[in-house]
């Protein structure tokens, strides 16, 4: 049975007490009692947020008490003060009742949402132009987007132009301007469109060409005629187009140009509907003899094996025959092909001729060819990687392979010269604090080999170092992190390795967290990696007392936690509890800490002197009869950390007294809700009551 049964039993008891008291005090002479209350009206709707006025008919008007008291079934849903006015809070139906004299009248509230009102109306399009006939849908955009009511209505203001229906579909009447208006039957909000109507056109249906074929000779011209059907289209222009403009041209009045030899199509197309027509024109060459024959060069040198092609050029570039020869005098030096593909055979000199079918025309080029050379294939470094200190300079030595490669020249570049540099013997050079990478290439084939250079500051010596803290007391099993202070703080080195000199008692990782392992002493210390210096942090293991008391409080192990939990518990003496109690979120006990999670089962059960108890943030759970027949407890303070009151079993059951329970707000939270049926109310800040027990 919850606090809650509880206290109604208790409230319902006082309750018929006082109505003993009232009809033992003597009966009064001819007096008219109440027969029936009526409510006015028996149902009403409000909004939430608003109000509406009730009124209460007592029967008889002879009644000589007609004092009526107004309530409310669901004060969340909606209240009603002392004048009968009732406020409705939040969606929902409750019922008000007027009580005179035992007899009561209810009224029937259902409280609705807030409506959302339309605050705005817009359309995708402020302007719109249609052709006669034409159709186009404009959207209305009603805001905010949650309205209750998002209805509207469609108009134009000049249906003999333009029309539109309710989905806001616009069509185009005749030729005009028009403006269709939306407007929402929440609010009358408006939004228009002016809608420009353009008389239907004549459009183009077909175009033709007065010829269909055309020969012509080279720059000869002529001009081609387009049809436009119907003769009344409104839009008559006209394009021209030659598919192959270096063969023949065309410009905007259809004059057809030969440009050169081959064949092309000239189009014309329509404006209004794209319509289009051909003439297929052919170009003929006229006839143009070789005149001369060149080639892109005169000399040329290849290494053995290597090849190249050489370029003839035949004059004029209109002549009829462009067709040629190639020849080599010495075929056992350099050879050529049909396309004039020279090929370097053996070292020696070759004369490479071409000649022109038409005219015989000659050009010619001088071949030499060198023997093969030795290319370089890959090139390294004696070292990858590189580290200097600023200020530092090492050379690096690159190798180029094969060993009789040609040509075994490299360059040297650094990627961050800020960081290092180098020169071009592969002299590095560090600069300041950073990475770089130092890369060689070869003049021969570029190829790369590089180097990781990482430039360190001059280092800072460490001069001592100071672990904190200095002392620690720890249960078994408990831990505890430790911190230093490396001396300079700027020192190059950081580093500290942790170690103990007695593991049996107390551990310590890489990161110096301390494990307590048995009761004893240890000495966990931190060595700097750079100059061994060491500081050091005494751990104390002490054996968990599994019970013990502090300020006058008793403390055991909280179930279901470590070693370092513990809940308050009863006087294992049998001594009680009195006065004001303040149950803390940790208590120490032989230089140890223990954090405190709970008031444990019965822990002040039968206090009769206990007065006022603060439950300190942390603690999440009050166990069973915890306050249990603490008949002169008024106050109890709860935490915002407390999960769990066991209500499973009374917690304060025959605490006659309590009047008052006062909880800290959790986040979010803004009141807290009654413990009904006595004034035991869970409240957020202070009252006079609060000064009253304080006192």
């Amino acid at each position: 049975m919850s606090v809650f049964t509880h206290t109604r039993r208790a409230l319902l008891t006082a309750a018929a007490a006082a109505i003993l008291l009232i009809t033992s005090c003597g009966k009064r002479e001819e007096t008219a009692r109440v027969s029936s209350v009526a409510v006015t009206p028996s149902r009403i709707e409000i909004i939430e947020g608003g109000s509406a006025a009730l009124s209460a008919r007592v029967s008889p008007e002879a009644a000589s008490d007609r004092a009526v008291a107004w309530s409310s079934s669901d004060r969340s849903v909606a209240t009603v003060d002392k004048a009968g006015t009732v406020h409705g809070l939040r969606p929902g139906t409750a019922t008000v009742t007027a009580t005179a004299e035992g007899k009561s009248g209810t009224c029937a509230v259902t409280v609705k949402a807030k409506a959302v009102g339309v605050t705005e109306v817009t359309l995708d399009k402020t302007e719109l132009t249609l052709t006669e006939g034409e159709t186009e849908t404009l959207t209305a955009t009603v805001k905010p987007d949650n309205a209750d009511n998002r209805k509207v209505t469609w108009s134009s203001d000049r249906t003999e132009v333009a029309t539109v229906d309710g989905d806001g579909r616009v069509t185009a009447v005749k030729a005009g301007e028009a403006v269709v208006t939306v407007t929402t039957e929440d609010g009358g909000k408006t939004a228009s469109c002016k809608v420009t109507v353009k008389a239907k056109a004549v459009n183009v249906t077909d175009v033709s060409l007065d010829r269909t074929e055309l020969t012509l000779i080279e720059g000869e011209t002529e001009t081609l005629t387009a049809t436009v059907r119907p003769d009344n289209a409104d839009n008559r222009k006209v394009t021209w187009i030659s598919d192959k403009t270096e063969v023949a041209t065309v410009d905007g009045a259809g004059k057809v140009t030969a440009v050169k030899p081959g064949e092309a199509v000239v189009t014309v197309t329509t404006e209004d509907g794209g319509k289009t027509a051909t003439c297929r024109v052919t170009v003929k060459a006229k006839a143009v003899s070789v005149t001369e024959v060149t080639l892109d060069r005169t000399e040329l040198t290849l290494t053995e094996g290597e090849a190249e092609t050489l370029t003839a050029t035949v004059k004029p570039d209109n002549a009829d025959n462009r067709k040629v020869t190639w020849s080599s005098d010495k075929t056992e030096i350099a050879t050529v092909d049909g396309a004039g593909k020279v090929t370097a055979v053996k070292a020696g000199e070759a004369v490479v001729t071409v000649t022109t079918e038409d005219g015989g025309k000659t050009a010619s080029c001088k071949v030499t060819v060198k023997a093969k050379a030795v290319n370089v294939t890959d090139v390294s470094l004696d070292r990858t990687e590189l580290t200097l200190i600023e200020g530092e300079t090492e050379t690096l030595t690159a190798t180029v392979r094969p060993d009789n490669a040609d040509n075994r020249k490299v360059t040297w570049i650094s990627d961050k010269t800020e960081v290092a540099t180098v020169d071009g013997a592969g002299k590095v050079t560090a600069v300041k604090p950073g990475e770089a990478v130092v890369t060689v290439t070869t003049e021969d084939g570029g190829k790369t080999a590089t180097c990781k250079v990482t430039v360190k500051a001059k280092a800072v010596p460490v001069t001592g170092v100071e672990v904190n803290p200095w002392a620690v007391t720890l249960s078994v099993r408990g831990t505890s992190k430790l911190s230093y202070t490396i001396r300079p703080a700027d020192a190059t080195n950081q580093n500290v390795k942790w170690e103990s000199d007695n593991p049996s008692v107390a551990t310590v990782d890489s990161d110096g967290n301390v494990r307590a392992v048995s009761a004893g002493v240890a000495k966990v210390s931190a060595v700097t990696e750079d100059g061994g210096f060491r500081s050091g942090c005494t751990v104390t293991v002490k054996e968990f007392s599994s019970g013990f008391e502090v300020g006058g409080l008793f403390y055991k192990t909280a179930k279901g936690y470590s070693m370092d939990f513990v809940e308050v518990t009863g006087n294992p003496g049998g001594g009680k509890y009195s006065g004001d109690v303040v149950v803390p979120g940790t208590v120490e006990y032989d230089g140890i800490t223990y954090t405190v999670k709970g008031v444990g089962n019965r822990a002040f059960e039968g206090c009769g002197d206990l007065r006022k108890v603060t439950i300190s943030e942390g603690i999440y759970k009050i166990g069973a009869y915890a306050f249990y027949y603490c008949g002169n407890l008024e106050r109890v303070i709860l935490p915002s950390t407390l999960e769990n009151i066991d209500d499973s079993n009374p917690v304060f059951e025959a605490c006659s007294k309590l009047e008052i329970i006062t909880t800290a707000p959790r986040e979010g939270q803004e009141n807290y809700c009654y413990l009904y049926d006595k004034a035991l109310y869970m409240h957020v800040g202070r009252t006079e009551r609060d000064s009253e027990l304080d006192s």
